[in-house]
């Protein structure tokens, strides 16, 4: 699931809803990149995830997009993990970027596990 351009926050729930639609008819998992910069810029309002394209993700932005890829792939948190090269992330958002990483994973994970199917959505009437 990939992210909106910067200051449009209605494409985060678009893309959200076409991402979960196409995974529901593919049966592929998503991994939710959109949902952990939402998450992420509403901790942090000023935070600086954009080239100025206002489209393109700055390295900070590709941090993030790496420890959501790791958590989801692997079911481990990033908490804890090195800089991945990304020499500008200090200490705190280094840390800051994994855990909103973590929450997102497991809170999307949750949500997918407690929604019904689309097999148990055939089912009712």
């Amino acid at each position: 699931m990939t992210w909106g351009h910067e200051g449009r926050t209605k494409e985060f729930r678009a893309l959200e809803q076409a991402f979960e639609t196409f995974g529901k008819q593919t049966g592929l998992p998503v991994i939710p990149v959109g949902l952990a910069w939402e998450a992420a810029l509403k901790d942090k309002p000023d935070l600086r995830l954009y080239e100025p394209d206002k489209h393109h993700p700055i390295r900070l932005a590709i941090y993030l997009n790496a420890c959501v890829l790791y958590a989801a792939l692997t079911g481990h948190s990033p908490e804890g993990l090195g800089n991945g090269g990304v020499d500008e992330l200090t200490p705190d958002m280094q840390a800051f970027l994994q855990r909103v990483a973590w929450e997102t994973v497991c809170a999307y994970a949750k949500q997918a596990k407690d929604s019904p199917s689309q097999e148990q959505d055939k089912e009712q009437p």
